[in-house]
């Protein structure tokens, strides 16, 4: 693994229609440190029997880490639904399970920047400990670097942080 950002396989890379395992081998067979790894990812692999301690045995199998968790979307809804709450807690489950200090959130909807930065600091007083990883996106609803960082700097937040991905 680097030493300071380890080469990490996206999340997206290969898509939903690849196992758990598949995914670690494929990113130990392709020279990464560690794979990015989606809440619906996590579940689908829960959801084919495996167990967390199972999971924990596959990556170690590899040689792989979890390195990237994704991703807390609709966090700035003011009736976020349920299934996106639910979706934020095992975001935080994820984190401490495969001690990853962040997890990456975006938002496609577009709000003024100062609602954003009040929800963006709701969203980190609840992450606690870990950070948030905001990443605009060209087609989203902070499209730049500049917008996110005035967010960040308008949250107050320590645990706010730009993602730089590309």
């Amino acid at each position: 693994m680097s030493k300071h950002i380890p080469l990490t396989l996206s999340s997206w890379t290969l898509g939903d229609e690849c196992t758990f395992e598949q995914r670690v081998k494929a990113a130990s067979q392709a020279g990464f440190d560690g794979i990015g790894l989606r809440a619906e990812n996590y579940i689908d692999a829960i959801h084919s029997r495996l167990r967390d301690a199972d999971l924990l045995e596959i990556l170690d199998k590899y040689q792989i880490k979890v390195t990237e968790v994704e991703s807390i979307t609709q966090w700035a809804d003011d009736d976020m639904p349920y299934e996106m709450k639910y979706k934020e807690q095992i975001c935080y489950h994820m984190c401490r399970l495969f001690d990853v200090d962040h997890i990456n959130i975006f938002l496609l909807e577009e709000y003024p920047l100062d609602y954003i930065s009040e929800k963006l600091k709701s969203l980190c007083l609840r992450a606690g400990d870990l950070k948030i990883a905001l990443e605009p996106m060209p087609y989203s609803g902070i499209y730049d670097y500049l917008d996110g960082y005035e967010i960040i700097k308008k949250s107050g937040m320590d645990n706010a942080y730009l993602i730089l991905d590309n």
